[in-house]
């Protein structure tokens, strides 16, 4: 069983998309997506109003064996589980959806192995290594100038791209009344890190969280008032330390940290890194879709405009992660986000041209 997890726009649809391939593993996309049976009904449909959509189509048969209707909403799942911690519906759920047998008699759902892609599994961690024993993860993290630059420049859930591409990529560095209208109305990225900014100062507070995710959490109050994207660089930390340190120690050497750089740069290679968790060949199909399918021209779009570099430089400050940064391999001062020498070792010696960083 094959788990992934990276924050809001960190490259894990395209991770997703490419494992995908495989026709040896049934792969859930977002289990935890609070709008997942309206997905699925779209992807039912054959007419998806909803890019990903189709993405979700797995769910079909649970859907209609829980009875679950299509306009519902998805149950609140926690956000924060310790490893000792009982969440039985959310276990009940997981499990029915991988076709595990829940006395214990492994999996009754078929014979290929589960994949689950989260993005809002942070703060669980040593949950999921205990409820899935045995299980891998891959953690693939982002540079966060890039992550916060895509939050804050989407559109709205309906992903239309701003047509206003001065404006709409100035204005987050901006305060006020229009600010306001702006996150309320325009970027999506608004939302989802204003809702976990929100319930990571109520974990904070409620003093109820081990050492390395109280300390990390830390940092989301030095900025509470700050800008949306100082905000949300803030709130990257607070994710992605709790999620590597959690990683770490609850599942060893049955985890993979994955810099999507590295996997923009040497798909095959990263691709091959996964596979050496599950003991698997990496199939054609799946070699084939990441070399030639993985879109680096999103790696530092937030570079296209003269103030962004100044405004993240100081952010990045203010967020308290430059220490972070240096950790997983960025370089909190300056524009390019890997180096030069991480991106020789690690390149494909297939990649076509166009398949580097420049």
């Amino acid at each position: 069983m094959l788990l992934i997890q990276g924050v809001f726009r960190s490259g894990t649809t395209a991770l997703f998309r490419a494992l995908r391939q495989d026709e040896r593993l049934d792969c859930f996309y977002e289990p935890l997506h609070p709008d997942l049976p309206r997905h699925v009904h779209d992807a039912d449909s054959g007419r998806p109003s909803h890019s990903k959509s189709p993405l979700y189509k797995e769910y079909l048969p649970l859907l209609e064996k829980t009875g679950m209707p299509f306009n519902a909403e998805s149950p609140a799942w926690p956000f924060h589980l310790r490893a000792d911690e009982e969440a039985t519906a959310l276990s009940s759920y997981l499990n029915d959806l991988v076709g595990n047998d829940l006395a214990g008699n492994g999996p009754v759902g078929g014979k290929n192995d589960p994949l689950l892609q989260f993005n809002r599994a942070f703060w669980m961690a040593p949950w999921l290594a205990q409820e899935f024993q045995g299980s891998a993860i891959v953690h693939l993290v982002r540079d966060p100038r890039s992550v916060v630059w895509s939050q804050l420049t989407s559109a709205s859930g309906k992903r239309v791209r701003m047509n206003w591409p001065l404006v709409g990529r100035l204005l987050p560095f901006t305060s006020g009344a229009l600010q306001r209208v702006f996150c309320e109305h325009a970027y999506f990225g608004a939302h989802q890190s204003g809702e976990y900014f929100g319930k990571g100062l109520q974990l904070f507070h409620a003093e109820q969280t081990d050492p390395i995710t109280s300390k990390s959490l830390q940092r989301l109050t030095a900025v509470r008032g700050a800008l949306p994207y100082v905000k949300a660089l803030a709130l990257w930390g607070a994710q992605v330390e709790v999620f590597h340190r959690h990683v770490q120690h609850a599942f060893g050497d049955r985890s993979l940290l994955l810099r999507y750089e590295d996997f923009c740069n040497a798909p095959c290679k990263s691709i091959q890194s996964i596979y050496a968790l599950l003991d698997y060949a990496v199939p054609d199909p799946v070699r084939e879709y990441a070399r030639s399918r993985i879109d680096t021209t999103r790696l530092r779009r937030w570079k296209e405009v003269d103030t962004a570099e100044q405004s993240f430089r100081e952010g990045v400050r203010r967020a308290q992660i430059p220490s972070l940064m240096r950790e997983l391999g960025y370089d909190p001062s300056q524009a390019s986000s890997v180096t030069a020498r991480s991106l020789s070792a690690n390149s494909d010696s297939t990649v076509p041209t166009g398949f580097s960083d420049t």
